[in-house]
């Protein structure tokens, strides 16, 4: 049972990043950032698209633990960010994940 829950849990948060409420929509996307579950990795994805510098920081970081071929691509696009922070995490990702 215990296995179920823990697909439930991201996929709910995956459906919450969504939701009308602006604090709900934070508060998901900054939990899948920090459970970076694979199975959700094109909604961390979607989170790059978000005005919040440090929500698209959190998911560039999650990204660099999913290390999946989109993911790689996704942080690879962040390197053009407006935001020097979330630049600078996706060139540190990068650089783990060829060390890696």
């Amino acid at each position: 049972m215990r296995h179920n829950a823990a697909h439930v849990a991201p996929a709910g948060l995956a459906s919450a990043v969504s939701a009308n409420d602006p604090e709900l929509r934070y508060r998901a996307a900054k939990a899948l950032a920090n459970i970076a579950d694979p199975s959700t990795t094109s909604v961390i994805i979607g989170i790059l698209s978000s005005p919040d510098a440090e929500l698209r920081k959190d998911a560039v970081e999650a990204l660099g633990k999913i290390k999946s071929a989109p993911a790689v691509q996704a942080i690879t696009k962040a390197l053009n960010d407006r935001d020097p922070e979330v630049r600078k995490a996706a060139a540190e990702a990068l650089g783990e994940i060829d060390e890696g």
